[in-house]
Formats: C-alpha cells, sequence, structure tokens
C-alpha cells in the first residue's frame, strides 16, 4: 500500500516506436462495469447492500462480523481479530509462496503494519499452516519470490537488500546476501525479471532517486544495472526480457495542500538493452481513474498481448490530494484495468473491473462509510492515515496464470477478497468473494484486504491476508473454479503457484478429466 501520492503526467498515449503486426481488431467502447454479480450459493452469506458493500447497519447491528462469503468457503486462518484494549493488526501487504511454504509480511508484536518480519509458514496442510522462521526482513511491498530460482528477495526498511534461498527448504530460507547496492532508494515495491536475473526495485515518491534495475545473476554480489524512472511504484517484465511496464505515480502532494491532482501512468520501456545499462521510453498511457497505479501482469489471450492492471487510491477519492468526489466520472476507487498492448504504440483500456459501491453516483456517500471509524487505541491508524482514502477500492491482485488467464483475484480493502472471472477480457464478471467482515459484534471497524492474493488451481484455493484476521485460505465451492482451461502448465506463473511434475486435476468437481501436465 502506498503512503505516498499518485501525481503522474498528463499525457494520454505518446508512441515512439513501431510494433509487429498483430490481429487487427475493431476499436469497441471500453467496458466500464459495473461487473455482473456473481452467482452465489443457497446457504451462502450473501452481501447484503450494493455490490461490494459492507453496510453501515451490518456494522452496527453484529450482522456484519458474521462476514461474507461467496462461493469461497475458510478452511483455515492465521490471525486473531480480538486483542486488548484494542484488536491488534496481524497481516501485512507483502505475500508471496514457493512450492508448499508461504512468505508474508506481519505487524509488531503490538500492532505496528510492516514491523513485525516475514513470516514463514508451512502450508503442506493447508488446512493447519505451521509458522517454521520469522525472517528480520520488514518489506513493505517489496517481497518477491522467483519459483525458477527459488529465490526470495525484497527491501528492508533500512535500504538493505536481502536474497534467500528457498530451494533447498522452503521451510528455512537460508540468506544468500543482506547489504546495500550502489544507488539503492527508499524502496516501496519491487519485482523479478521472468528469469530471475534481474530485480528491479521501485522507489515511490519518497525518493528523488531513479529507480534501479539490479543484477542478481550472482546473489552473492548484486550489482546495480540500470536506473530509469523515479516515482515508481511496481511493474512487470516481459516473458522475453525486452519491454518493461511500469506504474508511474508522479510528484507528491505529500501533506494534502491542494497540489495538482494527475493519473497515473503505465510507461512502457524496451529493456532489451538493459544488460548494457540503458532502458528506452517507448509509449505511455494515463490511467484516469487510478491515483497510485501498483503493477501489472503481461498476459496474452491467444495472439493478442494485454496487461493487467491494478493500483489503489481512486483519482476521485478523498486524502492525499484526491478530488473528493469533485468528478460527476470518476470512481472513488481504484479498480483493476485490462489493458490492450498489441500495439505497444497505442495502449488502451478494454476494460475496468468497477463494483457497484464505486459508481460514481455512490461517491459521497462510499467515502462517508468509515461513521463509526477505524478502531481506535491502536498503532495501526497514523499508519493508514485516512482510511476512507481507500475503503471499498483495489490494493492488489494476481491472476492464476498469463497464458489465456481464467481468474483475477484481487485484495479489495474493506470489499474483503473479489475473484473475477476474466476468460473473456472485454467482459469480465465477478465469480466469487469472501470477505471477513467486521473486527467483532460490537466493533463496526472492518477488516482490510490487501496482500496479493495466491491462487492455487489446482487445489481450488486461494491464499491471502488482512490486517487484522492475517492469513486466510479459502477453497471454492465444487463447480465454480478450476476451470479446464486454468489447468494447462507451460507457464510460469501458474507453474509457481501449482505442481505441474506430477499431472493436475480439477477440483472444480463438475466431473472433468484431468489434465496431464508435461513434466
Amino acid at each position: 500500500m502506498a503512503t505516498r501520492v499518485g501525481l503522474a503526467l498528463s499525457a494520454a498515449v505518446l508512441a515512439l516506436t513501431s510494433t509487429s503486426a498483430v490481429e487487427t481488431v475493431p476499436e469497441e467502447e471500453p467496458f466500464t462495469g459495473p461487473v455482473a454479480r456473481a452467482t452465489c450459493r443457497a446457504g451462502d452469506l450473501v452481501e447484503t447492500g450494493v455490490q461490494g458493500q459492507v453496510p453501515l447497519p451490518d456494522r452496527l447491528n453484529g450482522r456484519a462480523a458474521d462476514g461474507y462469503n461467496c462461493n469461497l468457503d475458510l478452511i483455515a486462518s492465521v490471525g486473531d481479530t480480538t486483542g486488548t484494549p484494542a484488536p491488534k493488526v496481524y497481516g501485512g501487504v507483502s505475500l508471496d509462496s514457493y512450492k508448499d511454504c508461504l512468505y508474508q509480511a506481519i505487524a509488531s508484536a503490538d500492532g505496528v503494519l510492516g514491523r513485525g518480519g516475514t513470516e514463514v509458514l508451512d502450508m503442506s496442510d493447508a488446512r493447519n499452516p505451521v509458522r517454521t522462521a520469522l525472517l528480520p526482513v520488514n518489506p513493505a511491498e517489496s517481497l518477491r519470490v522467483h519459483a525458477g530460482r527459488g529465490l526470495l528477495a525484497g527491501v528492508h526498511e533500512d535500504l538493505s537488500f536481502k536474497i534467500y534461498s528457498v530451494k533447498e527448504d522452503c521451510r528455512r530460507p537460508r540468506l544468500l546476501f543482506s547489504g546495500a547496492v550502489p544507488g539503492i532508494g527508499d524502496s516501496h515495491e519491487g519485482w523479478f525479471s521472468p528469469d530471475g536475473m534481474v530485480y528491479f526495485a521501485g522507489w515511490g515518491t519518497d525518493s528523488e532517486l531513479p529507480s534501479l534495475a539490479i543484477d542478481v545473476t550472482d546473489t552473492a554480489q548484486p550489482r546495480p544495472l540500470a536506473t530509469f524512472s523515479r516515482h515508481v511504484h511496481g511493474g512487470a517484465t516481459s516473458e522475453d526480457g525486452t519491454r518493461t511496464y511500469v506504474a508511474h505515480i508522479g510528484p507528491e502532494d505529500k501533506d494534502n495542500r491542494g497540489g495538482e491532482t494527475n493519473p497515473s501512468e503505465l510507461l512502457i520501456y524496451d529493456s532489451s538493452q538493459l544488460r548494457h545499462g540503458h532502458m528506452r521510453l517507448l509509449s505511455r498511457l494515463t490511467l484516469a481513474n487510478t491515483q497510485w497505479s501498483h503493477g501489472f501482469f503481461p498476459v496474452r489471450y491467444g495472439n493478442r498481448k494485454y496487461l493487467l492492471q491494478y493500483g489503489e487510491h481512486g483519482l476521485n477519492s478523498v486524502g492525499f490530494g484526491g478530488m473528493g468526489c469533485t468528478s460527476q466520472t470518476l470512481s472513488p476507487f481504484q479498480y483493476p484495468n485490462i489493458i490492450d498492448i498489441s500495439d505497444e504504440r497505442r495502449p488502451r483500456i478494454v476494460a475496468t473491473l468497477t463494483q457497484e459501491i464505486g459508481e460514481p453516483a455512490r461517491c459521497a456517500s462510499a467515502l462517508n462509510f468509515d461513521r463509526p471509524a477505524f478502531p481506535r487505541n491502536t498503532p495501526f491508524v497514523p499508519t493508514l492515515g485516512i482510511y476512507a482514502a481507500f475503503s471499498y477500492g483495489t490494493h492488489m491482485c494476481r491472476p492464476d496464470r498469463l497464458d489465456n488467464p481464467t481468474i483475477l483475484a484481487c485484495s479489495g480493502f474493506a470489499s474483503g477478497l473479489r475473484v473475477y472471472d476474466i476468460r473473456d477480457p472485454r467482459s469480465p464478471r465477478e465469480l466469487a468473494y469472501f470477505n471477513p467482515g467486521t473486527l467483532g459484534p460490537t466493533d463496526p471497524a472492518p477488516d482490510f484486504t490487501v496482500s496479493p492474493p495466491v491462487v492455487r488451481a489446482r487445489d481450488g484455493e486461494i491464499w491471502f491476508n488482512s490486517l487484522f484476521s492475517g492469513l486466510q485460505v479459502v477453497k471454492f465451492a465444487p463447480g465454480t473454479y478450476p476451470f479446464t482451461s486454468s489447468l494447462t502448465c507451460g507457464d510460469y506463473v501458474f507453474a509457481q503457484y501449482n505442481d505441474c511434475t506430477a499431472g493436475v486435476r480439477p477440483a472444480s468437481g463438475r466431473g472433468d478429466d484431468g489434465l496431464a501436465c508435461p513434466p
């Protein structure tokens, strides 16, 4: 989560290079939502208000303490919403996994967000997670696993870069490097190149240093490769390494004193010459509904290329330079965008996964939802700042795969975990949700779901955390997910979260034939 303002440059699309020919698809008006509601089971504790909302009456009468679910059931959790004299934060904003191990940043013992190190959990029995280690890494949102090389890396709060090996024993990571890298700054986010040889560190807006690409070929001696844009949140790199997609969030009106408010941008770089120390800007796209873009997943539908973009803090929200509902057309919250980049000279948004609570007409009522406000007497309050600024928006997302993705799972702050069917990138729909609700029958404060979810398609599970309830493992109802098309191997993201060496069989209960995966 950014505690930084996303003010970005104002150009809409600037194309500087050509791209290879792709199938021509007539331009259509983008899908702006809201997404169609999921069809839930009888017996699910479905939302009682509009889509994505935790209504104030439910929070006051205790109904919201039971949470809300649709096609997802809780099978395990690590954390607790209780506490004396007030609930304490447990979860954090970084979460990733390798094989049957999970790594998550947690709060300190007294409940301060992001100050408790990185917890290692043995998930071989997902119904009974077991802590096996606690690493001295407070990585903000920079913690990442590269499964191919068996690496876990992130930037600690003291600006030291840390690399662990998880390949030998994922339950007990082995430290390979801890120290400064020349040019390292206030890293807030980060990502690996697909080959695992480069770690990109985005500095956000608290640093005047440019972002840094770090060569981690030799994990004992990481070295700077190239610098690129300042004010970068996160990003992603194409599978062949020749393109890097950067979430540029612009200069900051840190004190909310009336500074100019601009949306984030997608920056597309040619990174084919990264090993020679430079990257070249190719094009940019304004993300009109996003103040703080987080990152991207480069995906393919057939022979067309897209980006799944996610971020936080809608431009029309309150605080941090937000417009405070003064726009009649912008949502108060950020929701994921699907961006067609088949012509990288003219990237264009084809769908925005808006929920009903985020429709512009509901802006004022949605932003006033935190009355009564967030729990008192907890150190988390000054850490977050303005609770209402995030409320029902998106934070982080992950698809189940990059090649013809079928679902996108997103943490949605007070809206909980949201799962979208994205098999048709121009017509996404809601598939499922799980919201832990409020902190108790007499505590009307909603929990906040914040981490990037891990989608375990083979098992029909999602692993994620929320701030107070901590790690939660949810399982799809039979017949909901996975789809047959969800289970094909050969995709490095799918392979990270699913064992492709022994074959994968659907967990859907629909009687589909198992799909053997190549070793």
